[in-house]
């Protein structure tokens, strides 16, 4: 694996859109699965029968042509192919109504009919409707040339591309919500008062879901008699070791994009919706069980917060110094969700995914980790990004104890 990747993402898939693959001696009609950089999934229109085949052996993906074979030409990109070991694979990808392809380095399909688009010039990831594309021909060009795109249809969202160590979207689990890299959007239910900071508050979320990850992660790590043989495979991989006998767990990376297709999690700011946040009782978020997307309620709680900061027990604290509710807990107890877990509630002992928070449970507990581990071993496709029925989760309420305080600062 790569140190630094690109993310693409292609996840939830099902029958996309009518295509012709062409290779060298055939052309077959075919309706769209799923592609990424690798492969592409397909259903013959000729005989229903699904079938994968490598970018390597196709010359050309024409789109949109129903299920009659396509006759069209390959399209020609204008670069000098390489066939030498120093050449460089692209794709070339051709839109409707426009003369100059992009040059792709990544690409990927969903099941929301999106396409899914890594630029070398501008270094940037863009993700639109598969309709606005004519064909996509994989090519192996000289390096040097100019890889300046074409401007992109106006349906396309694009933003500056990332990178993160050892970060991608494979699940090395059967669960396939906790992937080795995470990306977020962050989206708006409601009206944004003024004074609201919403850069300030994208870093503010990514910093809690890092940590969030992390207590997941490296509680896992701290107890390997309950992992199962898949979870200390996992935790393996993300361990280096030096020689003195230290150890570094790398958890899976967060990202931010504004590009909500781009994201493999939506993270809703609810200003006002008394059907998700009802007045009583109060509910810091919700999250979609066995999903990805999570909901602040930010119209009812004074302020949200990230801190790094630990009480006398070694527990996080739940408040910040400013008086804000930490970030660090909610997201942790949210993404617990995510992977599965149901609220525990266990009158016998405090727990991290309790409805209630508990001062002496706001990091994961032993229970909360063999729940995980078992989740994880689950067959588990989870709810695409932005699906906001949460009808398995009345939210996470704070300590019974805390009361919020007026706090002087824009979120």
């Amino acid at each position: 694996m790569p140190l630094f990747i690109t993310a693409i993402v292609s996840l939830y898939l099902t029958t996309c859109g009518a295509a012709t693959i062409v290779t060298a001696n055939t052309r077959e009609a075919v309706s769209l699965i799923s592609f990424d950089r690798k492969a592409i999934n397909y259903r013959s229109c000729a005989d229903k029968h699904t079938g994968t085949i490598g970018w390597s052996d196709v010359s050309a993906l024409l789109l949109d042509e129903g299920c009659n074979v396509a006759h069209s030409a390959i399209p020609n990109s204008g670069l000098t192919s390489c066939a030498d070991a120093d050449g460089l694979d692209v794709f070339v990808v051709k839109f409707r109504h426009q003369n100059k392809a992009v040059i792709a380095e990544d690409l990927a399909l969903s099941d929301r009919e999106t396409i899914h688009l890594s630029e070398f010039d501008p270094w940037e990831q863009a993700d639109g409707p598969l309709r606005a594309l004519e064909s996509i021909a994989r090519q192996k060009i000289c390096r040097g040339q100019p890889l300046k795109a074409d401007t992109l249809p106006s349906a396309f969202c694009h933003e500056q591309r990332q990178v993160a160590v050892a970060f991608d979207y494979n699940h090395p689990f059967d669960n396939k919500i906790l992937t080795n890299g995470f990306s977020f959007a962050v989206t708006v239910d409601g009206t944004v008062p003024a004074g609201f900071d919403m850069d300030e508050f994208v870093v503010q979320v990514r910093s809690g879901f890092q940590f969030g990850i992390s207590a997941w992660v490296t509680g896992l790590a701290d107890h390997d008699e309950i992992l199962t043989p898949a979870a200390r495979t996992f935790i393996a991989a993300r361990t280096s070791k030096s020689s003195g006998g230290y150890k570094l767990i790398l958890p899976p990376q967060v990202i931010a994009l504004k590009c909500p297709e781009n994201a493999t999690f939506r993270v809703a700011l609810v200003f006002k919706d008394r059907r998700l946040f009802p007045n009583y009782p109060l509910a810091l978020a919700r999250a979609r069980i066995e999903g990805r997307t999570i909901a602040l309620n930010v119209g009812d709680i004074p302020c949200f917060r990230t801190e790094l900061r630990f009480d006398d027990h070694r527990q996080p604290v739940f408040e910040t110094k400013e008086g804000c509710v930490n970030l660090i807990p909610v997201l942790t107890h949210e993404l617990g969700h995510a992977f599965g877990l149901q609220h525990a509630n266990d009158p016998a002992a405090h727990s991290m995914m309790d409805s209630t928070l508990s001062h002496d449970a706001l990091a994961p507990t032993v229970s909360d980790l063999k729940h995980l581990v078992a989740a994880l071993s689950e067959s588990i496709e989870g709810a695409a990004p932005g699906k906001l029925e949460f009808v398995s989760s009345a939210g996470v309420m704070p300590p019974v104890d805390w009361k919020p305080h007026v706090v002087q600062i824009a979120q």
